[in-house]
């Protein structure tokens, strides 16, 4: 029998308004492993953002912890979370939902916090988060599945597509039975397969 990978450091990554950070605090939940919110962490009140230096000895200080999920793409650091985790897991989300997501989330969180949204700070919404939207597939979607192609990260990457490829992974992690991976060809196989496709 396939032995089922240690997770204890999680990576979480996709587009805005993928659900990261929901996802990120349901594995927080079934696994008790505490959640780093990029977003929350890097942008102060009003979203001004952490100095540079500050902001690496946080990062490293995190990272260098026995187990945590960090939520979040912060892409200039990306190489740095990829290389320690054990699982790293890619919501390859379509503009459209994620549109629909980010909307869903304003509305729903107009007057209390959103989940990664920094404290003092409303979710953002603007002619700006449309734009980053919409252009991530093209901006950042092939630097992300590039990185993930990597052999030492695709035997550890989960791609996920749709609610029932979340509904299923967050089973797997429920229930040992429950496959959580394809392996890691499998997985390069996918990544490979989408950059070609959707790229």
């Amino acid at each position: 029998m396939k032995r089922r990978r240690v997770m204890r450091r999680i990576v979480v990554i996709g587009p805005l308004g993928a659900g990261k950070s929901t996802l990120a605090l349901k594995i927080s939940r079934l696994l008790g492993i505490p959640v780093h919110h990029l977003d929350w962490l890097y942008w102060g009140d009003s979203w001004t953002p952490t100095p540079p230096a500050e902001w690496q000895a946080l990062l490293d200080q995190i990272v260098a912890g026995e187990s945590w999920i960090i939520d979040g793409n912060f892409t200039s650091s990306l190489s740095q979370r990829l290389a320690a985790a054990d699982i790293v897991v890619y919501l390859d989300i379509s503009p459209l939902t994620s549109t629909i997501r980010a909307t869903r989330r304003r509305i729903l969180h107009r007057w209390r916090p959103a989940p990664g949204v920094p404290g003092g700070s409303r979710p953002m919404f603007d002619a700006q988060l449309f734009r980053w939207i919409w252009t991530f597939p093209k901006r950042n979607r092939l630097y992300l599945l590039e990185q993930l192609r990597q052999p030492a990260v695709a035997e550890k990457t989960i791609i996920l597509r749709t609610p029932r490829d979340v509904r299923r992974f967050l089973r797997s992690l429920r229930e040992p039975n429950v496959p959580v991976t394809q392996g890691g060809a499998g997985n390069r196989q996918m990544a490979r397969r989408l950059w070609r496709r959707r790229g």
